[in-house]
């Protein structure tokens, strides 16, 4: 009876996969395991048909990676969409971990609203899937699980898939501390959208900063999306009621940005009159006038994270989810006034 590349599993105590990875010479399998996996194939005699060895197998060196958003971050590029902000720092950490592996990377869109999962989760065109942002049904993860592909979610979570996200709950309540700091006590808060899984733990720091210091001046506001449109809409509609905020806290960056562009609009001073804090620190945070204060979150290590969960999950399809919260960092800037 032949030896299999099961019966080197079995001998070496690691799954197909990882054999699989050695046989193909992957620089993600570590040194003893490697040799672990080398000495079962001498022992057994194990010969790998290469014909027979891509079959079972089936690598494909290749990363699927799905952006899953709404109709507001579709639009890359203008006012309406999040171009500089989320997305593009995570997938900047994404592209240079999967190129340090030897894979290359497919890239697709989610909308929120759509029927089905993009084109690229199959098994016959990537070894596994790394899927970017909040906004996501439930049907749609359960669509990913059912693919069979190792997955790992950044900037969302769930029990039953890695993950890798940010501890939003306590950024917003650190930012929403700085600005109290600062002597204000009529504090906005411009949100994401409600359907976004950050957005109700964005909304939790809030208030849990607002209740400790006992900020009575306060007001929150679902935005469309995490656009800058959708922060000049947000901060117009409060703004419309009295007395205003002298600050707004904001979900995003983009936000943060058409909240200024609305007070530049209404010849209101920032931060003369009013401050405004961000959330991501994107490219565009330090060149807004006035540059914009905002916590950084780290979106290039969320994605740089990300691969290498992946990775592990293929060659350890077997192992615990991970999940795995990064904290986020005040970057004071001019955008924000001090009271006192």
């Amino acid at each position: 009876m032949s030896i299999t590349i099961k019966d080197v599993a079995n001998d070496s105590k690691v799954s197909i996969s990882t054999v699989s990875l050695v046989l193909n010479e992957s620089p993600l399998v570590k040194l003893e395991t490697r040799l672990k996996v080398q000495q079962s194939i001498k022992r057994l005699n194990y010969v790998p048909n290469k014909s027979a060895r891509i079959l079972i197998t089936k690598v494909n060196k290749a990363i699927g990676v799905i952006r899953a958003g709404s109709d507001g971050e579709i639009w890359e590029g203008s006012f309406k969409g999040t171009s500089g902000s989320f997305f593009s720092g995570v997938m900047w950490g994404i592209e240079q971990e999967v190129s340090k592996a030897g894979y290359t990377m497919l890239v697709d869109w989610y909308k929120y609203d759509a029927s089905m999962l993009p084109p690229i989760a199959n098994r016959n065109y990537v070894d596994g899937l790394i899927c970017v942002g909040g906004i996501l049904k439930e049907a749609f993860l359960e669509e990913l699980k059912e693919t069979g592909l190792p997955v790992v979610l950044v900037g969302a979570r769930d029990r039953s898939l890695d993950y890798i996200d940010v501890d939003s709950d306590e950024a917003v309540y650190q930012a929403t501390k700085y600005i109290i700091s600062c002597g204000h006590r009529k504090i906005a808060f411009l949100n994401g959208p409600k359907f976004s899984q950050s957005s109700g733990r964005k909304l939790r720091g809030y208030l849990r900063a607002v209740q400790e210091f006992g900020v009575s001046g306060k007001t929150s506001l679902f935005c469309k999306s995490f656009s800058g449109e959708s922060g000049y809409m947000g901060c117009e509609k409060i703004c419309s009621k009295n007395p205003r905020p002298t600050a707004f806290v904001c979900a995003s960056d983009s936000i943060a940005i058409g909240a200024a562009r609305y007070f530049y609009d209404n010849k209101i001073r920032c931060p003369d009159d009013v401050s405004i804090i961000g959330y991501e620190n994107g490219p565009l945070a330090e060149y807004a006038i006035p540059a914009l204060t905002t916590m950084d979150i780290g979106k290039s290590y969320l994605g740089q994270k990300a691969v290498s969960i992946l990775m592990n999950r293929i060659i350890n399809p077997k192992a615990r989810h991970v999940g795995v919260l990064g904290a986020g960092v005040l970057c004071v800037r001019g955008s924000v006034s001090s009271l006192k």
